[in-house]
C-alpha cells in the first residue's frame, strides 16, 4: 500500500511514529493517521542535483 514491509511498519509504530488505534483487541491505523505521517516526510530528492525547498 504505501511500498514498506511488514516489519518496518511494526518498528514505525513500535518508536511511536504512527499512531495506532485498538478495536475489539484488533490494532488499527487510521487512514489520516497515515497520512499525516506520509506528509511530515522529508521530501526525496528527484535525481536532478538538487533538493527540493
Amino acid at each position: 500500500m504505501i511500498g514498506i514491509g511488514k516489519s518496518k511498519m511494526y518498528a514505525l509504530v513500535e518508536k511511536g511514529a504512527i499512531r495506532t488505534r485498538k478495536i475489539e483487541g484488533a490494532t488499527i491505523v487510521l487512514r489520516s493517521d497515515l497520512e499525516a505521517f506520509l506528509a511530515a516526510l522529508p521530501v526525496a530528492n528527484d535525481g536532478d542535483g538538487e533538493d527540493e525547498q
